[in-house]
């Protein structure tokens, strides 16, 4: 069964989005890239960027819901991962240069 996570708007009682996890590609630092679906956008697949730290979380990218779509989100969660260790690795030279 595929968890669903609810987003919240400024208003705390009331749901913004729900979205329901599909595939957890990985996850490096706090962030974690998932393919999801969105309640209420039938025939859509999104990549969310979720930073459990800061309690954010981002649409990396939308497409339909196809193989084809799917196989686009495989292949940038990849490279956004990789990305995201890259930075990692930037600020950590960075914080250790002024130092």
């Amino acid at each position: 069964m595929a968890d669903i996570i609810e987003l919240w708007s400024t208003k705390r009682d009331t749901p913004k989005d729900r979205w329901t996890v599909l595939h957890v590609y990985g996850q490096t630092g706090s962030v974690e890239v998932a393919r999801c679906t969105k309640e209420g956008r039938p025939g859509w697949l999104y990549l969310l960027g979720m930073c459990t730290a800061a309690s954010d979380t981002d649409v990396l990218a939308e497409v339909p819901d196809t193989p084809e779509g799917a196989a686009i989100l495989d292949f940038v969660a990849l490279a956004t991962l990789r990305a995201i260790d890259l930075a990692v690795m930037d600020a950590a030279t960075t914080a250790g240069d002024a130092a």
